[in-house]
């Protein structure tokens, strides 16, 4: 699978949330929440393959996969 496009940002001191929307969507749908979390918790904002900016995935995807 190819590789997921990632924004690492936020207190990297704090306690990190992981930001991972439904299919269809991208990171930019959480800008109003990492806004106001950003200064105390660790925010890692992660696009699904082939959604925003991660690539397209070169292998089927399946449930399965998605959950790897």
């Amino acid at each position: 699978m190819s590789r997921l496009h990632i924004i690492d940002t936020g207190n990297p001191d704090g306690p990190p949330i992981v930001w991972l929307g439904s299919l269809g969507s991208s990171t930019p749908m959480w800008d109003r929440q990492i806004a106001e979390f950003a200064d105390t918790h660790h925010c890692l904002l992660i696009d699904h393959p082939g959604h925003g900016s991660s690539p397209p995935p070169t292998t089927a995807l399946t449930i399965e996969s998605l959950g790897d």
